[in-house]
């Protein structure tokens, strides 16, 4: 199994393929971690407190009761993604492709989704406070029992 540092390691090395590459638990914080493919990986209950994620591929990755506070993820591919009870408070999701993407019980308060492909998605229970989904593409997203309070639409 990986180390945080081993990945930091690789990543300065200009190695971006850790796909499904298990790292459940691990704690990044600060870290530049732009365009890295973590597809498929397993990351539960991982930490990327503050991680520039950007342009990143997650796809199918599981991100179940992960910790993506303050994570820049805009443009990031999530498609599929497993991110029930994950904590995303206060992170950048423009323009990220959340198609099919499992989102249950996930807390999106103060969420940057504009432009966001959230298409598929389930959003069952999900906390909404404050996020920003100008643009966001919902179609047949699941949104029984969000909380939606103070979230801009248009």
């Amino acid at each position: 199994m990986l180390s945080v540092e081993d990945v930091i390691q690789r990543y300065a090395r200009g190695d971006r393929d850790f796909t499904k590459v298990e790292l459940n638990g691990r704690k990044f914080r600060d870290v530049d971690l732009t365009g890295i493919n973590l597809e498929s990986a397993s990351l539960d209950g991982t930490f990327f407190l503050g991680t520039n994620l950007q342009n990143a591929t997650l796809k199918g990755a599981n991100l179940s009761d992960s910790n993506l506070r303050q994570a820049n993820l805009a443009n990031a591919n999530l498609e599929e993604a497993d991110l029930e009870g994950a904590d995303l408070e206060g992170s950048d999701l423009a323009g990220a492709n959340l198609q099919g993407a499992n989102l249950k019980s996930a807390s999106l308060r103060n969420v940057n989704l504009e432009n966001a492909n959230l298409k598929n998605a389930n959003l069952q229970g999900t906390a909404l406070h404050n996020a920003k989904l100008q643009g966001a593409a919902l179609g047949n997203a699941q949104l029984e029992g969000a909380y939606v309070k103070g979230t801009l639409l248009e």
